[in-house]
This record gives structure tokens, sequence and C-alpha cells, in this order.
């Protein structure tokens, strides 16, 4: 009785399997070489098998990899963009005016931005402190929207502190990213005024 040689089919797919793009051709090789040994009665059930579990694996790899890891490093990119962009943006608050109206002080707060940036900031994030009381009392945060020239200085008026009290304002940055998500930026500039 004659030796029977190995499927044609199985050899084409585990070489196929190996190829990057090819992949899902040593999947139906596979199969195909799989059916033909099952009649025929060749060698290479072993090679037909390993073929279509690599083809899977890279199929689920390539799966995850487009609908799961590429979209988040897609989406991420604007996240590693923005922190770049706040680290040559600086605004601090150069100048406070106060005044009681009710029970809160209202503000009039002068900004500067300074540093090597040039794009437009979305705006500024306020927390007025009142360090003398012990505990420490904190505002609200406090959003004061619009774009500040680089090398100008701007004054916002009319700005409620929601405190009774206070002598310190923190100055937080945040920019806009490409899908319309507000990026706070690091660091916070504390300018202390009475």
């Amino acid at each position: 009785m004659k030796k029977k040689g190995y499927n044609v089919f199985a050899i084409l797919s585990i070489i196929f399997a190996f190829v990057l793009w090819f992949f899902p051709i040593g999947i139906i090789f596979g199969i195909i070489s799989l059916v033909q040994i099952k009649k025929t009665g060749e060698k290479g059930k072993d090679l037909a098998i390993v073929s279509i579990i690599l083809g899977g694996i890279f199929l689920l790899m390539m799966g995850v990899w487009f609908l799961v890891v590429r979209p988040a490093f897609d989406g991420g990119g604007g996240y590693i963009e923005g922190s770049a962009k706040c680290i040559v943006v600086d605004v601090e608050a150069t100048a406070v005016s106060c005044s009681n109206v009710g029970v809160n002080k209202i503000c009039d707060v002068t900004f500067e931005r300074t540093g090597t940036g040039t794009e437009a900031i979305g705006g500024l994030i306020l927390i007025f402190k009142d360090t003398n009381v012990v505990p420490k009392k904190d505002s609200s945060l406090i959003t004061v929207s619009g774009n500040i020239e680089p090398s100008t200085s701007v004054t916002k008026t009319g700005i409620n502190t929601t405190l009774s009290s206070a002598d310190t304002v923190a100055v937080t940055v945040y920019l806009y990213d490409e899908s319309g998500k507000q990026q706070i930026c690091a660091p916070t500039n504390s300018f202390k005024f009475a």
C-alpha cells in the first residue's frame, strides 16, 4: 500500500497563516484541507488545525486593534496634543478688587496671559479662598469663559466669589480638544490679594 503524502491545502494553509494580511486565506485553506483529509486520508490534519487556530488568533487581534485599541489612540491623541498646548500657556491673576454685595464678595480680576503658546484657550476655572479662617473656606468652581490673547491682560468684572471674605484666587486654564471636550490644564496659579 502506497503511503499518502501531505494535503496541498494543509501545507498552503500553514504558509498563509503566517503571512500577515493573508491569514484569512490560511483559515479557508485549513478548512478545505480538513474536509479533503477526511475523505482522502492524507496527512496534514495537524497543519490545518494549527492554521485555523493561528488565523483565528490573528483575526481576533486585528478585531481588537481596529475596534478597541486604535479608536482609543485616535481619541486619546487630542489629550496628548492638548497637554502639549497646556505646557506653553500660562494665565495668572495680577490684580483683584472686591466689594461686598449682600453676604458675598464680588470681585473684578485682572488676568495676564504669558507663555509661548498662541492657541486660543477656552477660559479659566477660578477658586476663591478665605485662608484667614479655620477651617479654610473655598468657593465653588467658577468658570470664566473666553479666550485671553497671548501677552495681554484682561479684566473680568462682577465675579461672585460665593464667600463673605476671600483673600486668594487660584487660576486654572482650560482648553477645548478636537472633540469639543473641556481639558483642564495644570498647574494652577494662586494670587493672594488681601
